[in-house]
């Protein structure tokens, strides 16, 4: 067979198997979450071409397409596991979708000339999937946009846009109230508040300000911790203790100390707002916390 009737014949599968290990070899740089989740809503995109390349070439063969192309998804997240990336099944789920995408669009293009509500339906159903999967970074994107215009506020709990850049871990939870965000912390453990993406470079700045509200009748030890993007151990970079008196109270923390530690506050990724162990309370504790913000260094 002469090499231009075999590339002919076997051009879609060669271009199956370069679009295959786009997300094994390429990650979109930088670790905001609008960054990653453009990255995960790129299967869905990438899957969609896959299927419209492949239905072209054998359009009678859609149901074996479409099962070959989610079980090459599911190959592709064992893979990743094996080198170093994250196994993510929700990845798979955004596969599928792209695939029902491209079946969609291909069932659109074999309507009968008369079925124009079938046509309307059925390339609406693809294009609907596909803005789906482009609503979380584009939702995301909105939150950090608003996160840098709000500068030197860092966050005050409100707005449903930012609410993607805040999380507990350690079996620590939160709730929204009308003055803040209420968390709640477990006594055991190391129960955190995360702020994530926070406006990297507070360079700036010369103080954190916390407003928060203490409603125990006890004092409580919360901890400040900051890590910065090229932190990917389990380690903070820093962090320090302040006690909580009871009530309403505003932190403010120096940042030159913190500077003179660990140097120049730039590249940060997340703000970290924990509660230390208490072997004396066996209850849940609660801190409700209305802003935090930066101070910045004035002008002369």
């Amino acid at each position: 067979m002469p090499a231009v009737a075999l590339f002919k014949r076997l051009w879609p599968c060669l271009a199956l198997a370069a679009l295959a290990l786009i997300p094994l070899v390429f990650e979109l740089p930088g670790h905001w979450s609008w960054v990653r989740s453009l990255q995960n809503a790129g299967h869905c995109l990438l899957f969609a071409a896959m299927g419209l390349l492949l239905l072209g070439r054998w359009p009678r063969q859609w149901l074996l397409i479409a099962l070959g192309l989610v079980a090459l998804g599911a190959a592709i997240e064992v893979i990743q596991a094996f080198t170093g990336r994250d196994c993510n099944w929700a990845d798979l789920l955004l596969d599928a979708q792209g695939v029902a995408a491209a079946l969609a669009w291909h069932a659109a293009a074999r309507v009968r000339p008369g079925s124009k509500v079938w046509l309307i339906v059925l390339r609406a159903a693809a294009v609907g999937l596909l803005l789906a999967a482009l609503a979380s970074p584009f939702r995301l994107l909105a939150g950090q946009l608003l996160l840098r215009h709000q500068f030197p506020l860092l966050e005050d709990f409100r707005s449903p846009w930012t609410a993607a850049f805040f999380t507990t871990y350690e079996g620590a939870s939160f709730r929204f109230v009308a003055s803040g965000l209420e968390v709640t912390y477990p006594p055991s453990g190391w129960p955190g508040l995360v702020l994530v993406d926070v406006t990297p470079d507070w360079r700036s700045a010369s103080h954190l300000r916390i407003h928060l509200s203490n409603p125990s009748a006890m004092p409580q030890d919360l901890g400040i911790a900051l890590r910065r993007t090229s932190n990917q151990s389990n380690r903070h970079d820093i962090s320090q203790h302040v006690w909580l008196a009871p009530g309403e109270q505003t932190l403010s923390v120096p940042l030159a100390p913190i500077i003179a530690q660990i140097g120049p506050l730039e590249n940060l990724h997340k703000l970290v707002l924990f509660l230390s162990p208490d072997n004396q309370q066996a209850q849940a504790r609660q801190l409700l916390f209305h802003r935090v913000e930066l101070q910045l260094i004035s002008k002369p």
